[in-house]
C-alpha cells in the first residue's frame, strides 16, 4: 500500500514537472524573442516577431514574394487593399463595405464604444508590442531602400542683400528595416527653367508627401519616388513657362511701401497658383496614359507644398550680381562723398551772410555733386527750401540736381 502511494505521488510530480516544462517554454520562448530577436535592426532581421517602432510599417515576404504589411500605429490603419488609412477613414471604409451606399446613414452618430469596436477589428494584433511574421526562414522581413533630398530654408545672413535666403540640400540614402508612415519633406531643384520672358530660372520647392498605398509604393513602381520626382518637375517646368518670374529693368515707384506690398501680394498669389498646380497631380495627371494621379498609380499623396525664391540661373543670373555689386559700391561711394559735401556747404553758409553770397556758394556746391560718380540721384528736400537731399540709387546712373 505504502508503495503504491508512493508510486502515485512520483507519478504526479514527474507530471507536474512536465507540465511545468510545458507552461515555461512558451514563457521562455516570449521573452527571448522580445529581447533578443524582434528588434527589426537585428543582423539578419527579426524572427517570429518583430518589435517595430510607432508608425513604422514592416514588409513581410514568403518566399521572395510579398506577403503582408505590418503597421504599428495608434491612429493610423492599413485595410486588406493596403491603404494607409486615418482612424475616421478606417471607420468609414469599413462602413462602406459593411452597409454600401447606406454608410453615411450609421456613421451619423456613431457611438464612441461602436468605433472603438471597430477600430480593434481593423487593427492588428500584437502581444508584448509584437507582431507575427511567420515561421522563419519561410518568413522574413524586407530591408527598404530610400533615396530622397530635403531642402532647408538657413536663417539670413546679415551680411548679404536684403531678401537673399540660403538653402540647405540634404541628400537621403537610407537602407531601413521599415517603411516610415509619416510625412516626409521631400526636395526638388528646377533648374534653369525658362520663364514667361525666356529667361532661365532656378526653382527649388518641397514637397510634403506621405504614404497612401503601401503595395503600391513598393512594389508596384519601380523606384516611386524618382517617378514622383519627374511628374512633379515637368508640372513646375509647364507652371514656369506660364508665369514672368524676373523683370531686368525694375520700375521707379514714389511709394515704395506700396510697390513692396504689391510685390508681396504678387508672389503670395503666385507660391498658391503653384502649390494648387502640385495638390492637382494627386488625382489628375495630363501626363499619364490615363490622366490618373499619384495616389492612384504611385501610391503617394502630395500634402502641401513651399515654394522658396527663384533666381536667375546660370551665367545670367553671375552677370547680373556682378552689375548689381557695381552699383552698390558706387552707391554707397556717391553717398559718402555727398555727405561730406553738404557738410561743408553748411558750414560755408553760417559764415557768410546776404542772399547774393548764399546762391553762389549753392551752385558750388551743386557743381561739385553734379561730378559724382555712381548711381545716384537727389530730390528736393521739402522741409529746408533751396537745398537737395541726396536718396538711393534708382536704375538710371544719371546725377539729377531738383532744387528751388
Amino acid at each position: 500500500m505504502v508503495n503504491l502511494s508512493f508510486m502515485i505521488l512520483s507519478a504526479g510530480m514527474v507530471w507536474g514537472s512536465v507540465i511545468g516544462v510545458l507552461i515555461m517554454l512558451p514563457i521562455i520562448f516570449f521573452v527571448i524573442c522580445y529581447l533578443l530577436w524582434s528588434e527589426p535592426n537585428r543582423p539578419g532581421g527579426p524572427i517570429f516577431f518583430v518589435k517595430p517602432a510607432e508608425n513604422m510599417a514592416v514588409v513581410v515576404l514568403k518566399g521572395n514574394k510579398f506577403h503582408k504589411i505590418i503597421l504599428a500605429s495608434k491612429n493610423t490603419v492599413i485595410n486588406s487593399k493596403f491603404d494607409v488609412l486615418s482612424v475616421d477613414e478606417a471607420i468609414e471604409d469599413y462602413l462602406r463595405a459593411e452597409h454600401g451606399a447606406r454608410w453615411e446613414i450609421f456613421k451619423k452618430d456613431l457611438p464612441e464604444v461602436v468605433k472603438k469596436a471597430i477600430l480593434a477589428r481593423l487593427s492588428q494584433k500584437s502581444f508584448w508590442g509584437m507582431y507575427w511574421i511567420g515561421i522563419p526562414p519561410i518568413y522574413k522581413t524586407k530591408k527598404i531602400h530610400l533615396m530622397w533630398q530635403e531642402i532647408k530654408l538657413q536663417p539670413k545672413d546679415p551680411q548679404k542683400p536684403e531678401g537673399e535666403q540660403t538653402l540647405t540640400f540634404i541628400t537621403h540614402d537610407e537602407i531601413m528595416p521599415a517603411f516610415p508612415i509619416k510625412t516626409l519633406n521631400f526636395g526638388i531643384f528646377l533648374e534653369e527653367s525658362e520663364d514667361h520672358n525666356n529667361l532661365p530660372i532656378d526653382l527649388p520647392f518641397n514637397i510634403i508627401i506621405k504614404a497612401k498605398n503601401l503595395q503600391k509604393l513598393l512594389f508596384s513602381n519601380i523606384d516611386a519616388y524618382d517617378q514622383l520626382r519627374n511628374i512633379a518637375l515637368t508640372a513646375a517646368v509647364h507652371f514656369v513657362k506660364e508665369e514672368t518670374f524676373h523683370s531686368m529693368g525694375e520700375e521707379e515707384v514714389e511709394d515704395k511701401e506700396k510697390a513692396a506690398a504689391k510685390k508681396n501680394k504678387s508672389e503670395k498669389e503666385k507660391r498658391e497658383r503653384f502649390s494648387a498646380r502640385l495638390l492637382e497631380l494627386n488625382e489628375f495627371n495630363s501626363d499619364s496614359i490615363d490622366k490618373s494621379g499619384i495616389v492612384k498609380t504611385l501610391g503617394i499623396q502630395i500634402v502641401s507644398v513651399q515654394m522658396y525664391s527663384p533666381e536667375l540661373a546660370g551665367d545670367l543670373k553671375t552677370k547680373l550680381q556682378d552689375a548689381s555689386t557695381a552699383v552698390y559700391v558706387a552707391t554707397e561711394e556717391g553717398k559718402a562723398i555727398a555727405k561730406k559735401s553738404e557738410f561743408e556747404l553748411a558750414a560755408q553758409l553760417n559764415k557768410v551772410k546776404g542772399e547774393e553770397a548764399e546762391l553762389k556758394i549753392k551752385e558750388a556746391y551743386f557743381e561739385k555733386i553734379s561730378q559724382l560718380p555712381g548711381a545716384m540721384k537727389v530730390e528736393e528736400r521739402k522741409v529746408t527750401p533751396g537745398l537737395t537731399t541726396l536718396v538711393e540709387a534708382g536704375a538710371d546712373s544719371k546725377i539729377i540736381i531738383a532744387a528751388k
